[in-house]
């Protein structure tokens, strides 16, 4: 219990403040309250952590400001995807924030990342949390003077019966606190299902983020007591040549033809070979192999040595080569999806995988400087990856779709129209205005979109700027 009792006042009561702010706000439709919610977290992070436990690092602000940011996009889009997807990335960035604030010193190394990740911000983090209504009741008691505690709960069971007696007679004395107070008892609906799992739901975050907060102010954990990551893999080197060279000399070959008929347009003497067809399939495939050789290079360059230097600088060129390729193959790739939209038109899956393979572009060109340099890239690939996540967060994907559809596309495929959410509504106002849609098929959005909402703002804080949108 010493211990226990160490533990600065401020720590024990700001997460009572989280579990007002959970209860309120969370387990509801989102809308402002998102961002209101993540702002109301770091305030008690930064009270209740003292500056002596936390450090200025530029990552962590770095993810405390994607978190924000991707809190405030509830309170202005309404596309579902992302919604969902958030709900999971808004905490991972929390902790990574957490992580980056922590004192201590952190290598930026995927390893060590994930090992602080998984035994000091949750493991330990967990295991704190479950000590905090332990610690509550053996402060709060120990403050108490013998005796009070069963005092004050005999007073709570005689007041209840005369509260609820004066309180019947006072409602039938005056109308208007009746109602009144019937308003507040119907706002509370304490003994509701909901409420109860809320209440609940609120306990348990609650103790969540104290233990949170709680590893946040201790000394940093030696990992190496927990586990070891040092792999080493054991492959002969003329394994690697072997198999790197012959995947260079495939990819010459590929790459050649690429070159010849998708670039220059130079016809096949193959079969049935039509262009427009040849140029917008395979889009996936490729995708796929730049995934395959991002992550081999990644392994063989991480845990493949030799004691020579000129077989490492020969292995590096061959790392490279191979490197060079599949950024062809990412070029590739988008033209291709270009041709495909150009034929059939936008959709979320196709935007989705364009960004995607920008992002593994730039994720290859990283890789190069980390085969060269050796120093870890993890970090600024993090970074990046945020930095897309994020521009599709606010770049309103839908109304993407639906100006592009409404206005390039031959044939408009209206049920696909209907399935993007409200945040297409300004795209679809100003086709409508430009007779791209007609009077019905207008109506049938507004229809859909507006008479009939699922998720209407109940509350202030629930306000979500696309929700709000007329026709």
């Amino acid at each position: 219990m010493n211990n226990e009792n160490k533990v600065n006042y401020r720590l024990l009561i700001l997460p009572l403040v989280m579990f007002l702010s959970f209860y309120v706000f969370m387990l509801k439709f989102l809308g402002i309250s998102a961002i209101i919610f993540t702002s109301i977290f770091y305030i008690v992070y930064f009270i209740a952590v003292p500056k002596t436990s936390r450090k200025r690092s530029g990552y962590g602000y770095f993810f405390l400001l994607t978190a924000l940011l991707l809190s405030a996009s509830y309170g202005i889009f309404m596309n579902p995807m992302f919604r969902v997807l958030n709900g999971i990335i808004i905490p991972g960035s929390i902790l990574l924030s957490l992580l980056f604030l922590q004192k201590g010193n952190l290598s930026l190394k995927f390893i060590s990342i994930l090992k602080r990740l998984l035994f000091v911000e949750l493991i330990s983090g967990l295991i704190a949390s479950i000590k905090y209504p332990i610690i509550l009741k053996g402060i709060f008691s120990s403050k108490m003077p013998s005796g009070y505690s069963k005092s004050i709960l005999k007073g709570l069971i005689i007041s209840l019966p005369i509260l609820l007696v004066v309180s019947l007679l006072l409602m039938e004395a005056d109308a208007v606190f009746k109602s009144n107070y019937q308003m507040i008892l119907e706002n509370l609906n304490v003994f509701e299902e909901e409420t109860v799992f809320r209440f609940l739901a609120s306990c348990i975050f609650t103790c969540i983020v104290f233990g949170l907060l709680y590893t946040q102010t201790t000394k940093t954990v030696d990992l190496s007591k927990h586990t070891n990551f040092n792999i080493k893999l054991n492959i002969d080197v003329v394994v690697i040549f072997t198999l790197l060279i012959l995947l260079n000399v495939l990819y010459t070959v590929f790459t050649y033809t690429q070159i010849i008929h998708l670039y220059f347009q130079v016809p096949s003497d193959s079969p049935g070979f039509n262009y427009a067809n040849y140029a917008r399939s395979g889009f996936f495939q490729l995708v796929f192999v730049v995934v395959i050789n991002l992550v081999l290079i990644t392994v063989l360059k991480s845990f493949v040595k030799s004691a020579k230097r000129n077989v490492n600088m020969l292995l590096n060129s061959l790392y490279s080569l191979t490197t060079a390729y599949t950024l062809n193959m990412v070029v590739s790739a988008l033209y291709k999806m270009n041709l495909y939209i150009d034929t059939f038109g936008q959709t979320t899956l196709r935007i989705m995988v364009s960004v995607f393979t920008v992002l593994l572009g730039v994720l290859l060109l990283l890789l190069i400087i980390y085969i060269w340099t050796e120093k870890s890239m993890f970090i600024y690939g993090l970074c990046a990856t945020a930095s897309f996540y994020i521009f599709l967060n606010f770049a309103n994907i839908d109304q993407i779709i639906a100006k592009h559809n409404l206005y390039t596309a031959d044939n408009l495929d209206f049920n696909y129209l209907m399935e993007l959410s409200e945040d297409a509504t300004p795209a679809v106002n100003q086709a409508y205005e430009d007779n791209k849609l007609s009077d019905f098929q207008y109506k049938r959005w507004s229809q859909e979109k507006f008479i009939k909402r699922e998720n209407p703002a109940e509350h202030w804080y629930q306000y979500n700027y696309m929700n709000t949108i007329q026709k």
